[in-house]
């Protein structure tokens, strides 16, 4: 059945007003392409700055969510003040949401009319006695006695109930390798550990997820939020971009990755064309990217995250409109994936075409220092060093120790000692490092 049905006569009124309708070529919009992908898509720009933003998903919406954070931008989703089972270190991943199912999972528990029977969801491994929950990420550490992952296990879910008081929704679709629990009938967010498969024979089961799978997960997805707020949130998906690491067929995993992206990206497709809700491009912008400037780590999985900055950036403003935060977003995005590839002309004159707008953020400013020493301006970085360990940031001991090695450098004697009596007044414990230093001095 078409998801789209149109005559001629409006067909071509379209195509006339679409202004990227031709794909870009050398001779025409290869900056769209180059070294940013950057497919336009539309948004509803009435939200104010201080909307609260809700975000579920792979682990892609946690970038999502640093994104958002990085500009104070009002994110009331994966807490991290829940209580969580002593192996865990990093509470943030434990919100990483695979599977469509397993968002709606929690959704269905925290917004439902009916409460489900934590205890009964924990699997028990019975040669230790300990209990699994396997509706989160790290369900290989995530362990521990029955009351301690009761506690974790209502506090986890209790979190997905500030779904209804978001004013945007957004959500990250990530793969359709999924594993069923069929004694309590439930998807799980990741595979389950072999030992509890061995004490188990025959209660866990692999299912690739289709079309309508992914379909009617997002129906309820959207019919759950939209009956417990009022005003219903505004809504937006998209497909994480991040490939498998692994794949549970027997085909390449570059095929099954595709397979799972593309049914996914089909059922968002026909989805939003029914109901009030946005696509937005991550999984375009990504993989039509430049690799060196779409990957983390050249793992060619991971995305970075001033690639995500770059991608939030087009959301804010799609959304928010324009913005000096957005702006921000926009520039750290840009300037640093420039500077991890050498290119600190670049990073200077992006820098320093915006900035009486952000000469007091204290990460342009090391990224602006770090990019003139790197370009030979050895005398201009010493002065933005400067500035920037007089700030109130994490990176104000690094500024410090940078600044007070690269005035030794151009000789700038009478300068060394007054930036480690500054630097040593704001962190005392740097006191050792900087006797060595004057030390090798003599």
């Amino acid at each position: 059945m078409p998801i789209e049905k149109m005559s001629a006569d409006t067909v071509f009124k379209r195509l006339l007003a679409n202004k990227n309708r031709v794909y870009p070529s050398e001779a025409r919009g290869a900056e769209r392409l180059s070294p940013y992908a950057q497919p336009h898509f539309a948004g509803d720009s009435s939200l104010d700055k201080d909307a609260a933003i809700f975000a579920s998903g792979s682990c892609f919406a946690r970038n999502v969510e640093k994104s958002l954070k990085f500009i104070g931008a009002n994110v009331i989703s994966s807490p991290t003040n829940i209580p969580t089972p002593k192996a865990v270190t990093q509470v943030s991943q434990l919100f990483n949401k695979y599977t469509v199912h397993s968002i709606l999972n929690e959704l269905r528990w925290a917004l439902g009319d009916e409460k489900p029977d934590f205890e009964k969801l924990l699997v028990e491994d019975k040669k230790t006695g300990l209990y699994y929950d396997l509706q989160v990420s790290a369900s290989a550490q995530l362990s521990g006695p029955l009351d301690e992952m009761l506690a974790f296990r209502s506090g986890f879910n209790a979190s997905f109930a500030r779904a209804s008081e978001a004013d945007l929704v957004i959500i990250t679709l990530g793969l359709v390798e999924c594993w069923y629990d069929t004694e309590n009938e439930v998807y799980l967010n990741t595979a389950p550990p072999k030992p509890l498969t061995l004490q188990y024979p025959g209660r866990f089961e692999f299912h690739l997820l289709d079309y309508n799978d992914v379909y009617a997960a997002l129906e309820e997805i959207h019919s759950l939020l939209s009956s417990r707020s009022t005003p219903a949130p505004k809504m937006l998906f998209t497909v994480s971009p991040v490939g498998l690491a692994s794949t549970f067929r027997s085909d390449d995993v570059l095929v099954a990755n595709c397979y799972s992206k593309s049914v996914q990206r089909a059922a968002v497709e026909a989805f939003v064309a029914n109901h009030e809700a946005t696509y937005f491009p991550s999984y375009e912008y990504v993989t039509l990217t430049d690799r060196k400037f779409a990957w983390g780590n050249r793992d060619f999985r991971h995305v970075r995250q001033e690639t995500v900055d770059r991608i939030m950036a087009d959301v804010l403003l799609a959304y928010f409109g324009p913005s000096p935060e957005q702006e921000l977003l926009y520039l750290r995005g840009h300037a640093t994936a420039r500077f991890d590839n050498r290119e600190y002309e670049k990073v200077i004159d992006m820098i320093e075409a915006k900035q009486p707008d952000f000469d007091d953020n204290a990460e342009i400013m090391w990224l602006y220092a770090r990019s003139l020493r790197s370009a030979g301006r050895q005398q201009d970085a010493l002065d933005v060093f400067q500035k920037v360990m007089g700030m109130d940031a994490g990176i104000s001991k690094a500024a410090g120790r940078t600044a007070i090695n690269l005035a030794r450098l151009i000789k700038s004697d009478d300068l060394v000692p007054q930036l480690i009596e500054q630097h040593v007044a704001k962190f005392p414990t740097e006191q050792e490092w900087a006797e060595t230093l004057k030390s090798n001095a003599k």
